[in-house]
């Protein structure tokens, strides 16, 4: 497939027999501060065009070759080029693989009057080929058109250029617009917007990557997930950044810098940890981190945001996550250290409570059910009501890896025990290997008799149980005075 600095080029044939409809948008927008006059502000540095374009697919390769072309570039998540309705030259004769003569001088006088101009798509005799045009000077009754690739063919004749200006866009919408003719036979109709801001990081080769790092703790486990924006896979750090429909909008911050909130796009796709959101909630909190680099020099990162994922919403196969910063998803509501019964340790968490998960853990076969699994080990054997309540299992690999919250497990049947999960595992099968670990109740004498932790105990056992909370009195300030 045709490209130009890693963006595909749009190179079906259009059906230039039906007239495109070509539209201007000058994007010139007003506003008023107080009670002044009001003020015209171009947010735009250039005029954007639009076209509405139409074209057929008479064999089913076709067909699929679009399709192909559709998934590169992610509905309009990614721009591509496309050429212009409007022949932009006619070519006189070619003179040099990177020159060529042009009738008429108007060419000259307004070359620089639009940023797309300084791209050119050139249709040889034997398949399309793109270069940026690097200079157009006036020579005698032409134009001398001075291009930065040798591309051109001295055996081509005028007839074999055909120059069209090239404009970076976008689809203008989600929806295609289909017409079946016959068998294996389609007309499309598509609709795109010119992207004019981006002009100039093209031609530097300085593209703006976006890259989003995601993780959750489980246990003693840490799944790790790396997407990126772009078009294809990026190397940061290391790293693999896998090529993803995903984007993000813009970061929110309050005027009194206590909330800092980002929401965050993408499709349905097992891959991706956003989709374990649907239809149920994971069991522990997701992470995410968004870095920006450059194409240039992707191992050169600037943070924009981190924070914890808090809830996802899908319509259709498009998921919207909404995300708080690491702050704001750490701000407790309830004091650190309440006074009762119950530890105020989190199980297994290496500062506070240091029962060593891997002391722990057992393997198991599990036969999925509607509620939770059945799982079977010779570890099992003895095992009590509610051993494993509060615990967590985790199988599968890779797109498939899942991890649930345990809420209740039966006494063992010889080696069998059911667990009630709080959401039923969508990837499992029977027979698939997976890794549990027991739960705690907080009291005291579970972590004394079940994890023999006692000494790490962090509540406060002889507090009595109907006694929720603690307040100190106020003590009254003595009164002084002379005597």
């Amino acid at each position: 497939m045709l490209s130009y600095r890693s963006r595909p080029v749009f190179d079906f044939p259009l059906n230039w027999a039906t007239q495109p409809v070509k539209s201007f948008e000058f994007d010139l927008r007003s506003f008023r501060i107080g009670y002044g006059v009001d003020i015209d502000d171009p947010s735009r540095a250039n005029v954007a065009h639009g076209f509405t374009v139409e074209f057929e697919m008479q064999t089913p390769a076709a067909i699929a070759a679009y399709d192909t072309f559709l998934g590169l570039i992610r509905g309009r998540l990614q721009g591509f080029w496309i050429p212009s309705p409007h022949e932009l030259c006619s070519a006189l004769a070619i003179t040099l693989p990177t020159v060529f003569q042009a009738a008429g001088t108007g060419l000259v006088l307004t070359w620089n009057s639009q940023p797309c101009q300084t791209v050119g798509c050139y249709y040889g005799s034997a398949s399309p080929q793109v270069s940026a045009i690097k200079d157009i000077v006036l020579d005698g009754e032409s134009s001398r058109v001075v291009l930065l690739d040798p591309i051109l063919s001295e055996s081509w004749t005028p007839r074999d250029l055909v120059i069209r200006r090239l404009h970076y866009v976008r689809l203008a919408e989600d929806t295609e617009k289909i017409q079946f003719i016959a068998e294996g036979w389609q007309k499309r109709k598509i609709k795109v917007v010119e992207l004019t801001e981006e002009y100039t990081r093209i031609e530097s080769g300085e593209w703006p990557i976006c890259l989003y790092h995601f993780w959750l703790q489980a246990g003693d486990t840490t799944r790790d997930w790396y997407f990126t924006s772009f078009g294809r896979e990026i190397y940061s750090g290391g790293l693999p950044y896998a090529a993803h429909a995903i984007n993000h909008g813009s970061l929110r911050r309050s005027t009194k810098a206590d909330r800092e909130e980002l929401s965050i796009d993408g499709i349905y796709d097992p891959a991706s940890p956003l989709a374990m959101f649907i239809p149920f909630t994971l069991p522990a909190p997701l992470w995410v981190e968004v870095f920006e680099a450059s194409y240039v020099d992707p191992d050169t990162t600037t943070l924009l945001f981190t924070g914890r994922v808090d809830k996802v919403s899908a319509r259709g196969r498009k998921l919207s996550a909404s995300c708080s910063s690491m702050l704001d998803a750490l701000e407790l509501r309830i004091p650190r250290m309440t006074i009762g019964p119950r530890c105020n340790h989190a199980l297994y968490n290496v500062a506070t409570c240091k029962v060593d998960p891997d002391d722990f853990e057992l393997a198991v076969t599990i036969a999925p059910s509607s509620i939770g699994a059945v799982v079977t080990a010779a570890g099992l054997t003895g095992a009590v009501a509610n051993y494993y309540a509060g615990g967590w299992i985790e199988t599968g690999t890779g797109a498939t890896w899942e991890t649930r919250t345990i809420l209740t497990s039966t006494a063992a049947s010889g080696t069998t025990v059911s667990l009630r999960l709080n959401s039923p595992l969508v990837h499992a099968v029977a027979g698939q290997a997976a890794t549990i670990w027991p739960g705690c109740d907080r009291r005291l004498e579970t972590c004394r008799d079940k994890f023999v932790n006692s000494d790490e105990f962090g509540g406060f056992p002889f507090v009595p149980i109907n006694n929720l909370a603690l307040k100190g009195l106020d003590t009254q300030p003595s009164a002084g005075g002379k005597k």
